[in-house]
């Protein structure tokens, strides 16, 4: 009898049975806009993370662990140099087109003034990575450093910032995992040995260029927001507004893409692959935070505008969700190390099976940052310490992977590297919850 209470939608108690029960907890998700953005931000996500499966262990046996050494440290260098392109922009336009989304012309300037910016420190960037060829000797290396610098170039022209502000992240998503699947697609076709290398960094580089001219051209057709022409004074203002959002993605770049770098500089390239590997693995693992930061960031911010304490109720939830999502996360990392070393990523399982298990718990700090770094501190316009947090962090980093890198090779950069992102998480945390107790006393606004 029971049974056929649930297939007609009852229960004994006279309340609605499992299937409706089911139905309008799925109707509630497709109505919310932060929890249909979050699903096609995790759809992405997933993608940056079912991508890397097939192209790492791939790329590991094709070109051998000294060639994706030399492919790790190309494109850490040219990422580590993207954050002059950046700039810390992104965050900061999400958060202007969030409150101007009704007026589209002032929209379109914006992006337009954005894109012109970032065209001009692009040109310093490559001049940069040109200088440090000069600088180290290695002229050899200098092409394959400007082939994975094609994909910074190209993610100057992507106006992710526009598809958040309205909130609606699914357009994007489909452009973002159409291009990187037929960039992995042209890996697997191409890639056949080391020799093949300048292939598969073309094959990084060239999928953010067209992401972002498609999302260029569905900005005009579906959102009707008209190219401009890039004002002067407004992209100054821009850069201006964005320092502190700079500082803060400058300690990011020094703590996510720098270790490469250092470890580099200092071990073979087949220790620096191993790592290379294992790393980008976890940060695949901790990127499936991104989805939800990025989808309730401008749900967060709308928020406060509105009612105080509807944000304060909506921050404390999320702070507890977001980490606890990351558990299984974390779990299966540590647990599964050598199937993920060994059977997927095809490395010496030993070394790189200990690395991963000393990572493991980065997926949770990383959530933890996420939340109380972005909606915690930028929501709340507290972004000049949360640059501050991020700048000192990542100078600390750097000393600290170049003192382990020294000392231990390989495993000392998996051990600093997961010893400062706990630092990190907790430094932020911090920084909260005193801001949160000064409000209430009303020493800060």
């Amino acid at each position: 009898m029971r049974f056929r209470s649930l297939y007609k939608n009852r229960s004994f108690e006279g309340r609605p049975g499992l299937f409706v029960t089911v139905s309008n907890a799925v109707a509630r998700a497709r109505g919310n806009t932060v929890v249909s953005n979050a699903l096609a931000l995790i759809s992405v996500q997933g993608a940056n993370y079912l991508l890397p499966l097939i192209s790492l262990p791939y790329l590991v046996n094709m070109l051998g662990a000294s060639a994706y050494g030399s492919l790790a440290f190309a494109q850490s260098l040219s990422f580590f140099l993207g954050i002059i392109v950046t700039f810390g922009l992104d965050i900061y336009l999400t958060k202007e087109v969030s409150e101007n989304r009704d007026d589209k012309l002032h929209v379109a300037a914006l992006t337009a003034s954005a894109i012109a910016a970032k065209l001009c420190f692009s040109m310093l960037g490559a001049m940069l990575l040109v200088a440090f060829s000069f600088a180290t000797q290695d002229l050899g290396g200098l092409k394959y450093w400007l082939l994975a610098y094609i994909a910074v170039i190209g993610g100057a022209f992507r106006p992710g910032w526009v598809f958040q502000g309205y909130e609606r992240m699914r357009p994007l998503a489909v452009i973002d995992i159409g291009s990187r699947a037929l960039g992995v697609v042209a890996m697997l076709v191409t890639v056949r040995s080391a020799a093949d290398l300048w292939k598969a960094l073309l094959c990084f580089s060239l999928p953010p260029v067209c992401a972002g001219a498609f999302a260029l051209y569905y900005q005009r057709r579906v959102f009707s927001i008209p190219f401009a022409t890039p004002k002067f004074s407004l992209a100054v203002r821009e850069v201006k507004e964005s320092w502190d959002l700079f500082l803060a993605s400058a300690g990011s770049t020094l703590l996510v893409q720098l270790n490469v770098v250092i470890l580099g500089l200092i071990v073979s390239p087949a220790a620096l692959g191993t790592y290379a590997a294992c790393e980008k693995l976890i940060r695949a693992a901790c990127g499936l935070n991104a989805p939800i930061t990025q989808a309730a960031f401008p749900h967060a911010t709308s928020l406060r505008i509105r009612d105080e304490s509807k944000f304060e109720g909506f921050f404390t939830r999320i702070s507890i969700v977001q980490p606890l999502l990351m558990l299984p996360v974390s779990l299966f990392v540590f647990f599964g190390s050598e199937f993920l070393t060994r059977d997927v990523l095809g490395l010496a399982a030993q070394p790189a099976s200990i690395m991963l298990k000393v990572m493991a718990l980065m997926p949770i700090s990383s959530a933890l940052s996420d939340v109380f770094g972005i909606i915690g501190l930028v929501g709340s316009d507290g972004k000049k310490l949360y640059s501050r947090i991020f700048f000192i962090i990542g100078f600390l980093n750097v000393a600290s992977v170049s003192a382990f890198s020294y000392f231990f090779g390989a495993m000392g950069a998996a051990i600093s590297l997961a010893c400062i992102e706990g630092m990190l998480a907790s430094s932020l945390i911090v920084a909260v919850l005193g801001r949160r107790r000064l409000y209430r006393h009303g020493l800060v606004s």
